[in-house]
């Protein structure tokens, strides 16, 4: 799975458009959370993760961010102080490892 954003508006931590987990990172909390598809919410993130280890993808209006999201916990971020203006291009597989079904639940 492939997601390409293409930020219309100078993004920055308070109108922030993406964020993610490092992959090495993503990989301790699969485990930790014996993770297997879908949404995990905050707060059972939190009880592995320290929130600021999440990275935030932040630039001027035409910056571009291409991300793996099949490998990465990721997210949108909330906007704090304005609308955020963006484009998601997505891309997923015909033939899929392991299809995203439903919300993840402990």
């Amino acid at each position: 799975m492939l997601k390409v954003i293409v930020s219309l508006k100078d993004v920055n931590d308070d109108n922030g458009l993406f964020e993610y987990i490092p992959q090495p990172l993503t990989s301790t909390v699969i485990q930790a959370l014996k993770y297997k598809s879908g949404y995990v919410r905050d707060e059972i993130m939190q009880q592995v993760l320290s929130p600021s280890t999440w990275q935030f993808c932040t630039g001027v209006s035409g910056t571009v961010i291409i991300a793996a999201t099949g490998s990465i916990f990721h997210r949108v971020k909330m906007p704090k102080t304005s609308d955020r203006f963006a484009t998601f291009f997505d891309y997923t597989s015909r033939r899929l490892l392991q299809p995203f079904s439903g919300e993840y639940r402990l």
